[in-house]
């Protein structure tokens, strides 16, 4: 998963955004902000006249606002690849962009008092890290949802938002310390507000050293392009990755 610097190729209050299949990932001073899609398989066929039915695309938006954040955190690009975007749309090279750096990861510096947030992943999920400084407030992080119906907790400690056009869920968050002897597990679950925000709740951690909380997002129910999609086989490994072999227009 890359992310890119917002040189001008997308809306001026995005700072960073990240495209993947299935949806677009965009990073403003206190949102993250899926742009996501999904669509129904079409019948392609090739025989007479016969043309392949385009099918019907769903798409969604959901807006995870940082409720109380700073707007004016110090937000940097981290892990730069040697890679870089360019976008050349349309016949006026004045309004090309060309050469934009990317990142492995993005960071938020004092997005609360005393504590960053760091975006990184891969193709099928997002992590985002709330780092924790020793003596600040994890009970300050709080996050709306804005696009979902409903917000769900499963009995593993999973989160879940139902969209109108499917769902999109989160594990339990995974919360630890470092210490001498590698990472400690600090117990950690969500805990619902309202329909539409969450918190977390934590126990007992040694406040003087800094603490991670890690939810992470996965795009298990987003899959294909935004136009038609034929699957023509799906596999799982050993490591229970899934590997759906197909074409995507």
């Amino acid at each position: 998963m890359h992310f890119e610097a917002n040189e001008g190729q997308t809306d001026e209050a995005v700072r960073f955004l990240s495209r993947g299949p299935g949806y677009c990932l965009f990073l403003t001073s206190t949102q993250a902000v899926l742009s996501l899609h999904s669509s129904e398989a079409g019948q392609i066929s090739g025989r007479g006249r016969e043309r392949a039915k385009q099918p019907k695309v769903e798409e969604a938006q959901l807006r995870l606002t940082l409720l109380g954040a700073n707007p004016r955190s110090t937000v940097e690009g981290v892990d730069q690849f040697p890679g870089t975007a360019n976008y050349f749309i349309g016949n006026d090279p004045g309004r090309w962009h060309r050469a934009i750096p990317t990142y492995g990861k993005v960071k938020y510096r004092d997005i609360y008092p005393g504590v960053d947030v760091v975006y990184y992943g891969n193709q099928r999920q997002v992590e985002y890290d709330f780092i924790v400084s020793p003596k600040a407030d994890p009970k300050r992080i709080a996050i709306s949802f804005e696009g979902a119906e409903r917000l769900e907790i499963d009995d593993q400690g999973g989160l879940t938002a139902h969209l109108a056009t499917g769902e999109v869920r989160w594990k339990k968050p995974f919360a630890y310390q470092e210490d001498g002897g590698g990472r400690l597990e600090i117990p950690a679950r969500f805990v619902l507000k309202n329909r539409r925000e969450i918190s977390f709740q934590l126990a007992h951690y040694d406040s003087a050293r800094p603490l991670i909380i890690d939810p992470v997002l996965m795009y298990a129910t987003y899959l294909g392009g935004s136009k038609s999609d034929s699957v023509n086989g799906i596999a799982v490994d050993s490591g229970n990755n899934v590997y759906v072999v197909g074409d995507t227009a």
